[in-house]
């Protein structure tokens, strides 16, 4: 392979470095009204009564909207499958608002200092409830998040609102109860993990304007471009025909994209006013008014004989949705799908759990979606049954992790292999990654721990981890290849392109395929009238759904080139050599740029395109063993995050420096999680982590080295063998910082993030246990 598996540079980056306009604002019209969002300053409270005609009276202000002046029909702002497993619990405006940060009002001005003038004139009493803040209490709690009627699921998924429940899912392999009396060790723990913001660099922007034929045009920093245009639909009441999206650049999502924000007022205000409009969200309305990751808590139990045999996993979820409930029964799922098939060999798994409403804002979709969460109480569960055992934790993931070749019934149970059978491993390197990781990390000698004097430890922990590579018989990406004049080609794509590189990755697989450099492939993507379909960036999808669809189309190309060429040759299909440049047939020959300007300009002229579909059967998973190094005080509890090893099984990487900085990447927002970064509430329900200055996400000063690894693997049903990466580096950080400070102290941390703070107080409580 000639340009897949290579280190080709992002076929934007240029542009972008340069500061050419390329993002949703650059694109906006420059006579765009402002368009500005009055919210709630209370967690739970209704409206009784709103008063806007002192800030319509306001010289400059076009337009204000209330519920009173928008369609009342529920929906949800999840941009994922149709139709949703998310329940429709929302509305464009509503009497309720449900958390602090939560939409009022919206209003429509000439500048942005109107349009906040005119927030302020608009006069609102509110009959305030008790909020519900505690997930651990939401269930038949007397105070309803969502009372009203109108809401519904699309199908069953649990959907219970008048019990603060917004999705349930049970499942069982074997007879867990029977198994767990048959072990001989038993482990019970419960592990929480807390929200995090996604903090993007770029906030949530999108613009509107009616086109020369009267047609809704919206330029949206969107992961979902196509699902934004039916969500509009289905909810304004215009037609599909009638709406165009379009993705420029975006400046990151990481899941916090994969929704609505903004789309549907700046839609309804260009929509009644005729005019074009724009809302940029403010980086404290990101933090308080847009996503977080799910809080969980996850209840873990393993059952295990005495020569390490794993028998038995009972895993119980109860994860806390926020307001509305968005990816709730998606995200939970994969808390178990992308996790407990880890460990297959086990008699009996059981997971169930119970998604519930809060007065915090919403949970949505962010990268890792649910397995981190898994992954760092599977993990951490599995350290504790080694220390329990008395058995190296290395040589027990060893034992019992899946391998290739292998399956696990959990695969068809939880929709992740093809109809009616368990998916099998036909790539599975983890445990090449987990040996090269103990080598890198050099685990035999700093395991469990290494006293450097000065009250300072050496200490190592691990975790492995599996993600999918999109989601079977439901994530659908078409491609379409054009053959220009003179030999080069357009490739028009779905898929969305959200910073990762995936419109530098379809370009190489592409060009692969038809033989020919990067830059003779001029993509376009994620614009809803001239690209086909995809479901967008999420899942892991792109590179496997999306890339099957480019190199579909690109055989199909190839083809269709060489049948040609074979017409002006006057040969048969089978005797003509392409070399991407050239069509031979033994003495004769003919240039594609020759072919193309001939099919153009001269003779047999016709447009050469195709187009490839592809939806996958299976999401076969990517793995990697995470090792990390810390150095930490032992008797303050601060640490030093000195090196994180991570190799990685994500098949044939398409391009290796984009893959390596998409596996770091995640790394370091895992790391986030791990340790530093904490989405917090006051007592009355208000963000107190609004603003960087009080959420910190780590930096270069906090982590001093990433080592990353690829093991070479190749997934047959992969675009040049190539499974996904986006979200695999995320997953072990938490369960590796975890295991890591209890080799190094024997304190075991079980609620995130794990912070100097927590150790140091948990040292002290084993102090006092010591002492009695």
């Amino acid at each position: 392979m000639k340009i897949v598996k290579t280190k080709i540079a992002s076929i934007d980056g240029k542009g972008i470095m340069k500061g050419r306009p390329a993002y949703s604002d650059d694109l906006a019209d420059p006579n765009s009204l402002i368009v500005k969002i009055l919210r709630s300053p209370y967690a739970f409270a209704k409206i009784v009564s709103i008063d806007t005609s002192k800030a319509e009276a306001l010289e400059g202000v076009e337009l204000v909207l209330t519920y009173k002046d928008v369609p009342r029909k529920s929906f949800t702002r999840a941009g994922q499958g149709y139709p949703e497993p998310s329940p429709h619990d929302k509305f464009v405006l509503d009497e309720y608002v449900r958390y602090v940060g939560d939409e009022v009002a919206c209003v429509a001005a000439v500048t942005s200092n109107i349009a906040e003038q005119a927030l302020k004139l608009i006069e609102v009493k509110y009959e305030q409830f008790e909020a519900v803040l505690d997930f651990e209490q939401a269930i038949d709690n007397p105070n309803v998040i969502h009372p009203e009627d109108g809401i519904i699921e699309m199908f069953p998924i649990g959907f219970e609102p008048k019990r603060n429940i917004a999705a349930t899912y049970e499942m069982e392999v074997g007879k867990v109860e029977d198994a767990l009396k048959d072990c001989e060790v038993i482990v019970k723990e419960s592990f929480y993990t807390q929200a995090q913001a996604h903090a993007m660099m770029e906030p949530h922007t999108v613009n509107a304007r009616l086109d020369i034929h009267n047609r809704l045009v919206l330029y949206s920093a969107t992961q979902t471009p196509f699902h934004v245009r039916r969500i509009l639909s289905q909810t304004l009441d215009v037609p599909l025909s009638r709406i165009r999206v379009i993705k420029p650049r975006v400046g990151g999502g990481f899941g916090g994209k994969q929704a609505l924000h903004g789309e549907m007022f700046v839609a309804l205000v260009t929509l009644r006013t005729g005019k074009p409009s724009k809302i940029v969200y403010t980086r404290k309305e990101v933090f308080e008014s847009s996503y977080t990751r799910h809080p969980m808590r996850i209840d873990m139990t393993l059952g295990a004989m005495k020569d390490g045999t794993l028998k038995a996993i009972d895993c119980h979820v109860l994860s806390d949705t926020g307001a509305y409930g968005e990816h709730a029964l998606t995200v939970f799922m994969v808390t178990g799908s992308k996790v407990l098939p880890l460990y297959n060999k086990v008699d009996a798994v059981r997971f169930n759990g119970e998604v519930v409403y809060t007065n915090h804002v919403s949970a949505g979709a962010f990268r890792g979606y649910g397995a981190i969460q898994g992954n760092f109480a599977l993990e951490s569960a599995i350290d504790i049954l080694c220390e329990k055992l008395g058995m190296d934790p290395i040589l027990f993931r060893q034992k019992n992790m899946i391998l290739e070749g292998q399956t696990s019934p959990i695969f068809e149970i939880m929709g992740e292999g093809t109809a009616g059978t368990a998916m099998v491993m036909e790539s599975c390197k983890l445990d090449y990654c987990v040996k090269r990781g103990i080598e890198l990390i050099d685990w035999k000698n700093k395991y469990p721990r290494v006293d450097l004097g000065n009250h300072k430890i050496k200490s190592v922990g691990m975790a492995i981890a599996m993600q999918g590579s999109g989601i079977p018989y439901i994530d659908m990406g078409a491609a379409t290849i054009k053959l220009n004049d003179d030999g080069f080609y357009n490739l028009m794509v779905g898929a969305t392109d959200i910073g990762q590189g995936s419109d530098t990755i379809l370009a190489q697989i592409a060009a692969e395929e038809l033989m020919t450099t990067v830059d003779k492939v001029i993509v376009y993507s994620s614009d809803s009238d001239l690209t086909p379909f995809d479901t967008g960036a999420y899942a892991s999808s792109t590179t496997y759904v999306s890339g099957n669809a480019v190199l579909k189309a690109a055989k199909q190309m190839k083809d269709m080139i060489i049948e040609e060429a074979a017409k002006v040759l006057k040969v048969d299909f089978d005797d003509i050599d392409f070399d991407g440049v050239v069509l031979r047939s033994k003495d004769q020959e003919i240039t594609l740029s020759d072919l193309s300007n001939r099919l153009t300009y001269n003779e047999d002229q016709k447009q050469l395109t195709t187009t490839g579909s592809y939806v996958g059967h299976k999401s076969p998973p990517p793995f990697m063993a995470g090792l990390i190094e810390i150095d930490i005080d032992k008797e303050t509890g601060e640490f030093d995050i000195l090196d994180y090893v991570s190799v990685v099984d994500c098949g044939t990487p398409i391009n290796l420096k984009l893959a390596q900085g998409q596996v770091e990447g995640g790394i370091v927002q895992g790391l986030g999680m791990a340790a530093f970064e904490e989405v917090r509430y006051g007592k009355k329900g208000n963000l107190l982590s609004n603003a960087f200055i009080y959420y910190h996400i780590p930096t270069t000063k906090q982590i001093h080295k990433l080592t990353t690894e690829f093991a070479e693997s190749y997934e047959t049903s992969g675009p040049f063998g190539a499974k996904s990466v986006g979200e695999i580096g995320i997953d072990t950080p938490p369960a590796a910082l975890a295991n890591a400070v209890y080799n190094a102290l024997g304190v075991r941390i079980t609620s995130l993030p794990i912070t100097p703070e927590k150790i140091y107080l948990a040292m002290q409580e084993k102090k006092q246990k010591e002492n009695r």
